[in-house]
């Protein structure tokens, strides 16, 4: 952890180029595009805020995806027993595949 927030500081610190930011202007359609998406995979469904996958655009200012579990705290995670993070964990994985599901139906269905 301590490494990535390291590379993180470095990163900001040094600044985008032009390149990228010129890269990073042409993936925001698809940014937004993405956001849509997660929008309506969460329309009619109800579920805790913690596995939810969500659309980062606030780290470096880069867009990333989170994860079920990845808005845990370090300092939540230590606090859990190995059964309890086993369970989130699961509860994870089941977020990610009802998503995986929610996308086959939605671009590969006819």
């Amino acid at each position: 952890m301590e490494a990535e927030r390291e590379y993180h500081a470095t990163c900001h610190k040094a600044g985008e180029t032009k390149e990228y930011k010129e890269w990073y202007k042409k993936i925001e359609p698809f940014n937004k595009n993405m956001e849509k998406i997660l929008e309506e995979f969460y329309k009619n469904r109800v579920g805790k805020a913690e596995i939810k996958i969500v659309l980062n655009t606030e780290v470096s200012e880069n867009a990333s995806y989170e994860a079920p579990g990845d808005k845990m705290e370090k300092r939540l995670r230590n606090n859990l027993t190995s059964k309890e993070l086993l369970s989130k964990l699961k509860d994870a994985q089941k977020e990610m595949q009802l998503f995986a599901i929610f996308l086959k139906k939605r671009f590969f269905t006819s």
